[in-house]
């Protein structure tokens, strides 16, 4: 039996342990891929055992996707690029590689929901591992003007002048509110919502006011516990399409399996599994 890891903390809502099992047993698989929740003050400990641990890979959730990659021997372009690691490959000898499946699963949920990412102008909320793989993608796909929000201001001017280095685009980089969160917001055609607010248990918030968001604008999600978040209820209230955060964790999930088996993963099991899994969340 190959085993593998999703890790974080909390990861008491993690749904990977029932997408990739669903898809390694639709494959016919001997793998498993088991919950780590790994408080900050283990996550050395797991990195400098885990070439031994007998793990075949690792899923990365919040709030590693940056702090693992000085443990990586070797990064692909899009972790490289953005500074942040979702996958981990461990080699037969041990060597950790760092992989990034987050931005180009965005984009293609985005697309899967007929919004056009090229020409967009496109607001970011947070600036974390995850909003590093969307931005950049974003900027790849075409996007004309991207702006970050973070409740820490410092670091969404890190991560503007990090994109501008890499792709030469100037992003907008501003508070979690105000006046510039609502102006921006409200020029938006794509609105990309990267933090935990309003993942369960916390259903009540938002990182976005409703009022801020714009008729005809796409907003989706990358929460996908609960499935319709208060920030996607809104926003269809406001006449804004949703994008829920269950389909890119799909085709993120599927993209690591593809790295680690070299597999194509069983989308319908994964989302047959997800949908079960989440029907049984509290």
């Amino acid at each position: 039996m190959e085993e593998y890891a999703v890790i974080g903390w909390p990861l008491g809502h993690t749904m990977s342990p029932a997408v990739h099992n669903a898809s390694f047993a639709a494959l016919g698989l001997a793998c498993r891929l088991g919950a780590v929740p790994l408080p900050p003050d283990r996550f050395d400990t797991f990195m400098e055992a885990l070439p031994r641990a007998g793990l075949r890979g690792v899923a990365v959730t919040i709030p590693y996707k940056e702090r693992v990659l000085p443990r990586c021997a070797s990064l692909d372009d899009v972790a490289a690029a953005v500074g942040a690691a979702n996958t981990l490959l461990v080699e037969p000898g041990g060597a950790v590689r760092g992989f990034n499946t987050d931005g180009p699963a965005a984009t293609e949920a985005l697309r899967a929901a007929g919004a056009e990412v090229r020409g967009a102008r496109v607001l970011v909320l947070g600036a974390g591992g995850a909003a590093r793989a969307v931005c950049l993608q974003l900027l790849r796909e075409g996007a004309a003007a991207l702006a970050i929000a973070n409740r820490t201001a410092a670091r969404a001017a890190r991560l503007a002048a990090d994109l501008g280095r890499a792709c030469g685009v100037e992003a907008e980089a501003m508070p979690l509110g105000g006046d510039r969160l609502a102006a921006a917001a409200a020029a938006a055609d794509i609105v990309v919502n990267t933090t935990a607010v309003g993942m369960c248990p916390r259903v009540d918030e938002t990182p976005l006011p409703a009022s801020a968001i714009r008729r005809g604008a796409v907003v989706m999600d990358i929460v996908y516990n609960p499935v319709e978040t208060r920030l996607l209820r809104e926003a269809r209230g406001r006449g804004a399409r949703a994008v829920p955060g269950t389909e890119m964790l799909i085709l993120q999930a599927a993209a690591q399996e593809g790295i680690w088996l070299g597999a194509t993963a069983d989308l319908d099991a994964m989302r047959r599994a997800l949908t079960c899994a989440l029907g049984r969340s509290p």
